[in-house]
């Protein structure tokens, strides 16, 4: 695998010469182009100054009537930008990245001053750590599509990248699951473009919200948020985070285009104008898995002999409108397939199958798609209203057939299909109001009609019958209303409050939770913040939906009729901006959990150990009476990327327990009690036309808790039994793994070329993934997670 991906690595730089000989041009140009708006109203910041600072003589311009900008003339490389209007807090962007062949888009959210501008200058310093949106206060950070692709070991995956954030972990190289101080990966929402959405990713289980590859992509995605505590009232229907994504609009101007090989796959992207004389735009992206298309050489990338096929395409169409507001269409959508064949397995080498197992042959199908439409109108300068309409789709298809060996030939023992599908139908309406540069509120309504079907059932051979253990369709409604309140009651104190409500028609249950941040500015470095906020999920409906195993014909779930799970969330934290471009923050929490799933007779399940496998949990007649609690410590030391160097440490102590029906506390599967992660990275000029990287990064954190096997029953049922009495009572060895990815940039006139390698695990580490029992040897073999991994890529922009 790694030299026929460095054979492509060397050939691809011969083509593109050969492509494009004007290998000697002088200084390059290019433009800076994007919208100002207000925080706060949305409308347009009309007259303000935009420079760069770091040019003689100076090069500037004012936004238009629309907040609409242009520079023009801004030679290729980095540059620090400077935007300041009068009434609003001025804004500094350092590190702007122009390259040959694409224009840079900046669209720039600027608050208004609450009192005189020399008070307020601290806003500039923090403007790389300041969040999306405004009505989150504590637990959060924004980022933006540079930051996925610059971190080491992300893999261009937002939510591989999120892992490097205070307070999460993931620890598995094979999924991108995220988890949140201890909680769930399923308690995640994710959100696009105002749409709560099922997993972006491929080969996702359904319920869960990982997976192996994302579907999101780095290069349509715009500023987003991600949020890890007592989140405003807009969301609802989670209990760990948030992920709220955004794409980005395509730019107006000239059409621009992208080609990407890489590991997570072969992409092509266009993007500009409808028209040159207007500012509708297009942007569009279709990926394919560059792993299949080496199918046919026959090689393994980590997954032994299954191949990973998938493909998606994201886009995105953008309508101002000649009347205040715009419209637009968005779509996001994927297909993925991988057979994991036991019967196929080396019985000498098997540990090289991360996901594979001798006992099963899984034949997974999954398909994920988004499709919306947006409109947004200003009703005045400081009132506007959205509203988004979007058709979600969530299919995955398992089937799997148990096999046994003998004298080393598989033999299929019993059959398993399992097809869950649910379709919904989104409605979002939103107003915001700002009353005054003090008062700010935003109300809305959320509708979700859910059409879900779920079946799931297993071939007994030797009674010759499908008996199904899961089974159930339907419409279920869900409605979701919230309000929130910003006040900069002073100068230095900022309060967030709010109020969500939620009514479920499965089981007609209401919720009421009320939001509350706060935020104190001590003086221009140094600020102080709490938060508190109830929180609630409902189960997944597969849950919901679970019958008792081997009970014939389709009848009530006796699961129906659970309530949601409920949380409260306690923050307290501090942001001390020491020194230009650094910082320095710390929070503590305390989450309590209670409502919980359980069983009903006396034993140790939970459900807030969902998501520590590839499917959800099947049990029935559970009862709403478990409890937990997380709480712990969160440090991070940052440097924003400036001067051609950023730095991010962060460290995370924790402690994650679960309470079940037995009512004997337990640790939870994602209770690895400590994470650690360092991060450095250098981008140094060479020249007028190149430019080197270079980024590494070092992650430490405790195991993972796992149920152990029963060997002596195990052998005795000839497959594998678990100690359920005594769940959660291992772990793991504590993880680690080095990443470094260096990286190289060619500006040209008119095109841009980017190489990276990035050298995934360069100690070759084997951590531990997962145990099994292997009825063929009657003994527990032990997987490992992946070893040294090389991904390269090349990226031309055009």
């Amino acid at each position: 695998m790694t030299r026929f991906y460095f054979f492509y690595l060397l050939i691809i730089p011969g083509l593109c010469a050969l492509l494009n000989p004007a290998l000697g041009q002088n200084q390059k140009y290019q433009i800076i182009q994007g919208q100002l708006k207000d925080q706060d109203s949305g409308y347009p910041v009309i007259g303000a100054s935009i420079v760069l600072s770091d040019q003689q003589p100076m090069v500037g311009t004012t936004s238009d009537g629309n907040g609409r900008y242009r520079l023009e003339n801004v030679p290729t490389g980095r540059h620090q930008v400077q935007i300041s209007a009068v009434g609003y807090e001025p804004v500094i962007l350092n590190e702007i990245l122009v390259v040959g062949g694409r224009s840079t888009q900046l669209d720039i959210k600027m608050t208004e001053s609450v009192t005189e501008l020399e008070e307020l200058v601290i806003t500039a310093e923090a403007a790389d750590f300041r969040m999306n949106n405004e009505m989150a206060l504590v637990s959060g950070r924004g980022f933006d599509t540079e930051l996925t692709e610059r971190f080491a070991g992300s893999r261009n995956d937002p939510a591989r990248m999120a892992t490097n954030f205070a307070g999460v972990s993931g620890a598995n190289d094979g999924r991108n699951d995220i988890i949140i101080r201890g909680n769930s990966p399923t308690g995640v929402l994710w959100r696009l473009e105002d749409i709560d959405i099922p997993s972006p990713n491929h080969f996702s289980a359904f319920g869960s919200t990982g997976g192996p590859v994302s579907m999101l992509n780095a290069n349509t995605l715009g500023n987003s948020d991600f949020m890890t505590a007592a989140f405003p009232s807009a969301y609802g229907n989670a209990l760990a985070g948030v992920f709220d994504l955004s794409m980005r609009n395509g730019k107006v101007g000239k059409r621009e285009f992208m080609g990407q090989i890489g590991f997570n796959g072969v992409e092509l992207g266009a993007e500009g104008p409808f028209s040159k004389k207007g500012n509708s735009s297009y942007l569009i992206n279709y990926r394919y898995s560059t792993l299949a298309l080496f199918k046919l050489i026959g090689m393994g990338f980590g997954t032994g002999a299954a191949i990973p096929e998938y493909q998606d395409v994201s886009m995105k169409f953008n309508f101002p409108l000649k009347k205040a507001g715009k419209l637009s269409v968005f779509a996001l959508a994927g297909k993925s397939s991988i057979d994991i064949l036991g019967s196929e397995l080396d019985l000498e080498d098997s540990e090289t199958d991360l996901y594979g197992n001798e006992n099963v042959d899984i034949y997974n199908r999954s398909q994920t798609a988004v499709v919306g439409l947006s409109h947004t109108y200003f009703f005045n300068k400081r009132t506007y209203g959205k509203l988004t309409v979007a058709l979600t789709h969530a299919q995955v298809r398992n089937d799997i057939d148990s096999i046994s060996w003998m004298e080393n030939m598989p033999t299929t023992r019993e059959e398993i299909k399992s097809f869950n599908e649910e379709n919904r139908l989104v409605a979002h309406y939103y107003v915001n109001k700002k009353w005054n540069t003090k008062n700010t509120t935003r109300s809305g309504l959320i509708s979700t009609t859910s059409f879900s079907d779920f079946v799931d059932s297993t071939y007994i051979n030797h009674a010759q019958s499908w008996y199904p253990y899961l089974e159930g369709s339907g419409r279920t409604q869900f409605t979701q209303f919230y309000t929130d309140w910003l006040y900069r009651f002073a100068p230095d104190w900022q309060l967030k409050s709010g109020v969500y409500a939620g009514y479920y028609g499965l089981n007609h249950e209401f919720v009421l939770e009320p939001r509350l941040n706060i935020r104190f500015q001590m003086n221009s470095k140094l600020s102080w913040s709490a938060g508190f906020g109830m929180h609630s999920q409902a189960q997944p409906l597969p849950t919901l939906f679970a019958q008792p195993e081997f009970e014939q014909g389709p009848q009530e779930g006796s699961n129906r009729d659970l309530e949601v799970s409920r949380s409260n969330h306690f923050v307290l934290g501090m942001e001390y901006l020491f020194a230009e471009h650094w910082r320095l923050k710390s929070e503590v929490y305390y989450q309590d959990l209670y409502n919980v799933p359980v069983e009903a007779l006396p034993s140790g399940f939970s459900m807030l150990n969902a998501g520590d496998d590839f499917t959800l949990p099947y049990k029935f007649g559970l009862v709403n009476e478990g409890l937990g609690r997380n709480y712990g410590w969160e440090l991070t030391l940052e440097r924003n990327f400036a001067n051609g160097f950023y730095m991010l440490m962060t460290s995370s102590i924790f402690d994650s327990k679960y309470r079940g029906s037995d009512q004997v506390w337990r640790n939870t599967a994602f209770n690895s009690q400590f994470v650690g992660n360092v991060l450095l990275g250098k981008e140094w000029k060479l020249g007028r036309n190149f430019s080197l990287s270079a980024d590494t990064k070092v992650v430490t954190s405790g195991g993972r808790y796992y149920t152990p096997i029963d060997l002596e029953a195990s052998i005795a049922a000839e497959e594998e039994i678990r100690e359920e009495h005594n769940p959660y009572s291992a772990q793991m060895d504590p993880y680690f793994r080095w990443d470094f990815k260096i990286g190289l940039r060619w500006n040209q006139k008119k095109v841009t070329h980017e190489w990276v390698v990035d050298m995934q695990n360069v100690t070759n580490r084997l951590n531990d993934y997962s145990f099994n029992y292997n009825t063929r040897t009657q003994s527990i073999s032990q997987v490992k997670q992946l070893g040294l991994f090389i991904i390269p890529q090349y990226r031309i922009y055009f």
